[in-house]
């Protein structure tokens, strides 16, 4: 249809460039491991914060693009600012609050976080926290996500949509592990990919388009991959079950019931 040709047009023009953009945009906000200067916090408190956030999303009808920038600015504040435990949901709603208004038409109101934290914090400490978040992040929050580079990959691969939402899948399953705090949001979003594609068995002249436009190979995604499929195979913790429910969701093609790669096939894919 004409809306197809022109973003067949659209990308055929700018692809390049607005990739290359995204890759430089991502250079700019670095996120380390940060557990050792947060002696409050632990991977498992970060990974319920991330699920509640989730959840969160759902309960607001957010699009994707503002939960994964909210987690993204969650590991950059929290690579840079210390955080005590009993803030750490403060962080994550304000970290939803600031994405939403940046990425959506009409994000929620302060209220409404208020509201969804149980009143437990006042408007004040919300906005406090707004200004402490703005302030580390040196008032730029135009940070390349994971999804914006599977968006973009999807497009160029011809993927269909139950593939795109397995490797999204894929990638929000990530968000909850903080062993990938520290991986590329572009590098993330190729595996994701590519790990779908496997599942899918669809990977064939796909996988080489991938290879081109995100310039990663899939022998350099090797481990990344392995990791992913590593992840998708654990059983989810009783309290961190949101996005395994969402993707099994007949709405999203059930793809969270998808099986994971069985050895053989992952030694195929990564050699």
């Amino acid at each position: 249809d004409r809306d197809a040709l022109d973003d067949d047009l659209f990308l055929s023009v700018y692809e390049n460039d607005i990739f290359n953009y995204m890759i430089a945009q991502e250079k700019k906000f670095v996120v380390e491991e940060y557990m050792h200067r947060q002696p409050q916090i632990t991977p498992h408190m970060r990974a319920v914060l991330v699920d509640w956030m989730v959840e969160v999303q759902g309960n607001f009808e957010l699009s994707p693009e503002p939960l994964y920038l909210a987690v993204r600015l969650v590991d950059c504040f929290l690579s840079h600012s210390f955080c005590p435990r009993d803030t750490l949901q403060l962080l994550g709603a304000t970290a939803l609050l600031v994405a939403a208004k940046f990425e959506e038409y009409i994000p929620p109101y302060v209220d409404d976080f208020l509201y969804i934290c149980d009143d437990i914090y006042t408007r004040e400490e919300l906005l406090e926290m707004e200004k402490r978040v703005l302030y580390v992040l040196d008032f730029n929050v135009n940070i390349p996500t994971a999804h914006h580079f599977l968006c973009h990959l999807a497009k160029f691969g011809r993927v269909s949509r139950e593939t795109r939402l397995l490797a999204s899948y894929v990638c929000e399953s990530a968000q909850l592990e903080y062993q990938y705090v520290e991986v590329w949001p572009s590098g993330l979003a190729a595996a994701s990919l590519c790990l779908a594609l496997a599942m899918k068995d669809s990977l064939s002249w796909r996988l080489k388009r991938m290879d081109v436009h995100s310039g990663y190979s899939v022998e350099a995604l090797a481990t990344l991959v392995t990791k992913l499929n590593e992840t998708l195979t654990q059983v989810p913790d009783e309290a961190l079950r949101v996005i395994h429910a969402k993707y099994s969701h007949t709405a999203f093609f059930e793809v969270a019931k998808t099986p994971s790669l069985t050895p053989a096939q992952l030694g195929e894919l990564t050699g």
